[in-house]
């Protein structure tokens, strides 16, 4: 196993884990938005592990591309259940963006050959 294969979605899945901390400690009881928001972060962390490294101009950039979609669904989120947002609800969106910019800035690493 070659750990810079999966090293995009390790990335993700912490900053999942940290904003799911950091949402569950900054305001008590998490609201069903916050619920929503680290649902939706969690299945970025999926989408990212699951879409593959690939070479090219538009393939290369399938995962951040992922990744971004779920920050702006993580963005969106609070509106759309409760219509407004808070202030934990925002360090999550940043905690989302953070998320897709490692996502973008780590270089694609094939699977090695065996």
């Amino acid at each position: 196993m070659n750990i810079g294969t999966y090293t995009k979605s390790l990335l993700h899945i912490v900053v999942t884990v940290l904003a799911a901390i950091q949402a569950s400690t900054a305001s008590g009881p998490l609201s069903v938005s916050q619920i929503v928001q680290l649902v939706i972060l969690t299945v970025g962390s999926v989408v990212v592990y699951w879409a593959p490294n690939l070479d090219g101009k538009v393939a290369g950039y399938f995962k951040v591309i992922g990744a971004a979609v779920i920050a702006v669904l993580t963005a969106a989120a609070p509106f759309i259940v409760s219509g407004h947002i808070t202030t934990a609800e925002v360090i999550t969106v940043i905690f989302a963006a953070i998320g897709a910019l490692t996502v973008g800035i780590v270089p694609n690493q094939p699977a090695l050959k065996q």
